[in-house]
């Protein structure tokens, strides 16, 4: 496994705001809030999963609009601030 790289380290000990209304994807560091790219539905109440400072998986969750579960996991690549969708 490769070591976490000085760019990934500065996402360490940031926080993540995601999902709701807005389709959200904030990040909280240095005591300052960004905007990050926002997130491909606007979906709410699913698990988030950070992994080694470099992407995010969302499982799942409530579709805002559609009022419906989904059955999808997003992706977001912190350092290209790009979302992507895999099917579950």
């Amino acid at each position: 496994m490769n070591p976490i790289t000085e760019e990934q380290n500065k996402n360490v000990g940031s926080w993540f705001l995601l999902g709701g209304v807005g389709n959200n994807c904030l990040q909280y560091l240095d005591k300052n809030i960004h905007h990050r790219a926002s997130m491909p539905t606007e979906v709410s109440f699913f698990p988030a999963v950070p992994i080694r400072a470099q992407m995010i998986y969302c499982f799942g969750g409530y579709d805002n609009v559609e009022k419906v579960q989904v059955k999808t996991c997003d992706v977001y690549n912190i350092d290209k601030d790009r979302w992507h969708r895999n099917e579950c």
